[in-house]
């Protein structure tokens, strides 16, 4: 939810930047733009799909069905984000990036306890195998 509502800000404040002389012009960037910012998680969660499919078991003809489709879907994404033009590929990078920023200065309170319960199940894992 809160990624909605910033993607909808960072939009809106993008939409006050292009303003131009006509209207087209600005529903165009703000379209290509917006193309640019909403395909990014959708490339993410193609790159990720054959990982979600083994840690839940779906192998065999489901994942290599699955796989061609995210590839599919990806190429398809790439070139909406090349048709979308150098203009509004930029301005989306720099709002992905942003984001990327943003991410860091609050990702402790979403991965802190993960990334400390996986360092200790490691320690632990080593002091087993150096045991043995």
């Amino acid at each position: 939810m809160i990624g909605m509502v910033t993607i909808t800000v960072i939009q809106s404040l993008f939409s006050l930047m292009t303003i131009s002389p006509t209207l087209n012009d600005q529903f165009e960037t703000l379209v290509n733009l917006a193309v640019i910012t909403n395909i990014v998680p959708y490339l993410l969660c193609m790159a990720a799909i054959v990982v979600i499919m083994k840690a839940v078991n779906h192998l065999g003809s489901e994942l290599k069905t699955t796989k061609f489709i995210a590839f599919v879907a990806s190429i398809y994404s790439l070139y909406a984000c090349y048709a979308s033009g150098f203009e509004a590929m930029t301005y989306g990078a720099i709002v992905t990036f942003f984001g990327w920023t943003l991410y860091g200065l609050v990702s402790d309170k979403f991965d802190l306890d993960k990334a400390e319960a996986d360092n200790k199940a490691i320690e632990e894992a080593a002091a087993e195998a150096a045991k043995q």
